[in-house]
């Protein structure tokens, strides 16, 4: 599908499928994900962003959350690899959290940078103050 869009200077966003979002923490497969579906098109193509998964949060797939926390959490404590790469492709981070999209009222203020309990991620023990840092 990015192929239609060579050289034709349309700006361009690559989704990553919910259904792979669990393979990405493994680093061998986000390489060779990149090397298949982005490497070849660009820069020919204007790829503007890539997104992980579509309303992640909102179907509730505990796999699907789990593996974006654990990517986050690597992420995060390997700050020194991130940057090198945000440096080196002279990219930005695009943070969308809907953090409206079926927001029941009991999480409202997490959701709102209100005060609030926070919460802590079964799968990672991880504290969150707030949606934004989840």
């Amino acid at each position: 599908m990015v192929q239609a869009f060579v050289h034709t200077g349309i700006a361009v966003t690559v989704t990553i499928p919910n259904d792979q979002i669990p393979h990405f923490t493994m680093l061998s497969y986000a390489q060779q994900w990149l090397r298949t579906n982005i490497k070849p098109y660009f820069p020919s193509t204007d790829l503007v962003r890539i997104l992980v998964g579509n309303e992640v949060l909102s179907i509730a797939n505990r796999l699907l959350i789990a593996s974006l926390a654990y990517s986050q959490h690597q992420t995060l404590h390997q700050p020194e690899n991130f940057d090198k790469a945000m440096i080196d492709t002279n990219s930005r981070i695009l943070i969308n959290p809907y953090h409206f999209f079926g927001c029941p009222a009991d999480t409202l203020d997490y959701a709102l940078f209100r005060p609030n309990a926070g919460m802590v991620d079964e799968n990672t023990n991880l504290f969150y103050p707030n949606m934004l840092n989840a």
